[in-house]
């Protein structure tokens, strides 16, 4: 019978983590029932409390993703500004150059 205690900073709970991206558990829609009847490594636990730890830790990986993207996409947003901002300020020289000449 299943007893272990789930820590998520443990060797487990870090495995499963990693399992996350390795075996793409959330794009493949793989439930914390299939992940548990599938490895013994996770039979240690009651399926109850590892689906409660599956499911916590799929939400912080998909939170953790979203942040990513959205700070991609701040990263790329300012890279343009910055580009937009170059590109005015060599027009605007360029175009004090010409009426200098």
């Amino acid at each position: 019978m299943p007893t272990k205690k789930w820590n998520s900073k443990g060797p487990i709970g870090l495995k499963l983590k990693e399992d996350f991206e390795k075996y793409k558990y959330i794009e493949r829609g793989i439930t914390a029932g299939d992940v548990w009847k599938n490895n013994p490594t996770y039979q240690q636990f009651k399926l109850d409390n590892f689906r409660t730890n599956f499911n916590k830790m799929k939400r912080a990986v998909i939170s953790q993703r979203k942040a990513e993207a959205e700070a991609e996409h701040d990263n790329q947003t300012a890279d343009l500004r910055t580009e937009a901002a170059l590109r005015d300020l060599r027009d605007a020289f360029e175009g004090e150059r010409q009426k200098n000449i």
